[in-house]
């Protein structure tokens, strides 16, 4: 049942962090008078039809993670930025762009049976400039040059495609169509948005919940060690609450541990509390094999300790603010948590802190037991997460999509669509990477060491 609960949490956090951001880029997009066609809770085939305002589609669909917004002209398309005519083979300098070609109807053709003559009449017939159109003389020469005998069907073929291509009309509130500074801010409004939307869980958490003030170590047992120690050998199991050991009466965790920590080697008494029931178990503490760092009188202190195999389950400590002291505290959150993002990616060791959604599940499910306050405390570190890392200059990410949008800005000049093809083909190649190397190692880390506890 615990499994199903915490699939169910890992659902509604994923859900909405991904809706949180994708609003983002939607809101933007509209302020910026984009169309914006379609707006989906989740993914995969609709499920229900919401309806159409002002031009978008509001759907549910079957993949219950996540959503999306489906913005009009985010693809890489041929026929927004032009593509390049038939050259004749004497011809020099830039080639000749016409707006509204394909370069995949281009590609179709056999050009090895269009002839210099027609090339070089196709490249006369274009106006030149911003337009990049057939100009009216050009219309009518075409024309005939297709209606006389002169030609063979492959050009043929080309000149029609050259009509189909001039009657084309892009949609002015298409993405690809708006000012640089437009798709910036709609691409940047993402990240925005998931770094805002963490910062107002940990506002709301502090008018609500509560925010986290620290953990309260309990006399109770959260689960057992991966590999079987003294506890889980004289079958002691998660929920037990440890009362006394020997003749000493516990009350908390942190006297529960320090009892184990000083009796390496000695046979304990301990009294558990499980349900209804009072039981009694023998376990003797086993040395720790490498040094540990515990607080002993309320100082730090590296030793090895007496163990049984056990991690003691632990309680967020919350504490409710005013609204204003809410945003005061949550702010401070927010940079507690943005600087811990921060140190671990620039550490040597971000390759071992990294996780994928593995160990994100693993997380949720560990930490969901203690209640709402951990589950949005771990919702808003995720989204801040998510925020930081679409950022990273890979194309496929929001952080890709900007450093292309200045690269443009650089050279003044848009990127064509073998150009966004090629960076995206390389933006998930390095994605697809990464992916496989992080999942095996949440595997190795995470799954692998409970199918061994368990198998």
């Amino acid at each position: 049942m615990q499994a199903i609960w915490s699939a169910l949490n890992l659902i509604g956090i994923l859900s909405a962090l991904i809706v949180a951001h994708e609003l983002g880029h939607f809101l933007v997009a509209k302020w910026c008078g984009m169309r914006v066609d379609d707006f989906s809770l989740f993914f995969g085939p609709r499920l229900w039809r919401i309806g159409t305002f002002k031009g978008t589609e509001y759907n549910i669909r079957s993949i219950p993670l996540g959503g999306y917004v489906k913005i009009a002209g985010m693809e890489p398309d041929d026929l927004l930025l032009g593509s390049p005519l038939l050259r004749p083979s004497l011809s020099n300098g830039k080639p000749v762009l016409m707006y509204g070609l394909s370069e995949e109807d281009i590609a179709a053709l056999d050009q090895g049976k269009i002839g210099d003559r027609v090339r070089a009449i196709v490249e006369t017939a274009i106006v030149e400039g911003d337009h990049r159109r057939l100009s009216p003389e050009g219309r009518i020469e075409l024309k005939q040059l297709q209606l006389s005998t002169n030609i063979n069907e492959e050009e043929y073929k080309y000149i029609d495609i050259l009509f189909k291509a001039d009657k084309y009309e892009p949609d002015p509130r298409s993405y690809n169509q708006r000012p640089l500074w437009q798709r910036a801010a709609t691409i940047a409004a993402g990240p925005a948005a998931s770094l805002l939307f963490g910062f107002l869980i940990f506002v709301m958490m502090g008018c609500t919940t509560g925010l986290p003030e620290g953990e309260k170590v309990e006399n109770a047992i959260d689960k057992l060690a991966d590999s079987p120690g003294p506890a889980s050998r004289a079958g002691l199991k998660p929920g037990d609450r440890i009362l006394r050991i020997g003749d000493k009466q516990v009350v908390d965790g942190f006297g529960m541990v320090a009892i184990i920590h000083e009796n390496a080697g000695k046979s304990l008494a301990l009294q558990v509390q499980r349900g209804s029931s009072l039981l009694t178990y023998n376990v003797t503490p086993e040395l720790s094999p490498e040094p540990i760092t515990f607080e002993e009188n309320g100082k730090a202190v590296t030793r090895r300790a007496g163990m049984i195999g056990i991690v003691a389950r632990r309680t967020l400590l919350l504490r409710r603010y005013s609204p204003i002291d809410s945003v005061r505290k949550g702010s401070q959150l927010f940079a507690l948590n943005m600087k811990m993002m921060f140190h671990g990616i620039f550490s040597k060791d971000v390759a071992k802190n990294t996780g994928g959604i593995i160990r994100i599940g693993a997380i949720v499910h560990d930490e969901g037991k203690g209640g709402i306050g951990y589950l949005l405390t771990i919702a808003a570190s995720l989204s801040l997460s998510l925020g930081i890392c679409n950022l990273f200059p890979i194309p496929v990410l929001d952080g890709g999509h900007l450093m292309l949008l200045a690269w443009e800005g650089i050279r003044r000049r848009k990127l064509t669509s073998r150009e966004m093809m090629t960076a995206q083909l390389c933006g998930l190649s390095i994605i697809g990477v990464l992916f496989v190397l992080i999942t095996y190692k949440d595997f190795m880390q995470v799954i692998l060491p409970r199918l061994v506890k368990h198998g």
